[in-house]
């Protein structure tokens, strides 16, 4: 909705928008549409609570979906890490990324 909102508010209008009509920051509600447009079309995020969603977000969007089958493929769903382990996991695939392991 989030979304749909900010297409309709006026340009350079959302902030003042989000602080109006939501006990948010403006940082919050970006998070948020992130999440949505990464997982809201997902079969599998309603295995996800949102704190696991948004450190998925640092993940490329591209990789994703492949990070969470090899987290399931080696017996260790994402949707049963801890946040603070999820974190690791993922800053662990983005260095495997980025020296060309994976």
């Amino acid at each position: 909705m989030l979304i749909q909102a900010k297409a309709q508010v006026e340009h350079g209008e959302f902030g003042k928008w989000i602080e109006e009509n939501f006990n948010l920051t403006m940082r919050s509600a970006q998070n948020f549409m992130r999440v949505a447009e990464r997982f809201g079309n997902s079969n599998t995020s309603w295995k996800f609570n949102s704190s696991q969603m948004w450190e998925m977000l640092a993940l490329p969007a591209e990789e994703t979906e492949k990070f969470i089958a090899e987290q399931t493929a080696n017996d260790n769903p994402v949707e049963d890490m801890s946040v603070r382990e999820l974190k690791t996991k993922v800053a662990q695939y983005i260095v495997e990324l980025k020296v060309g392991l994976l």
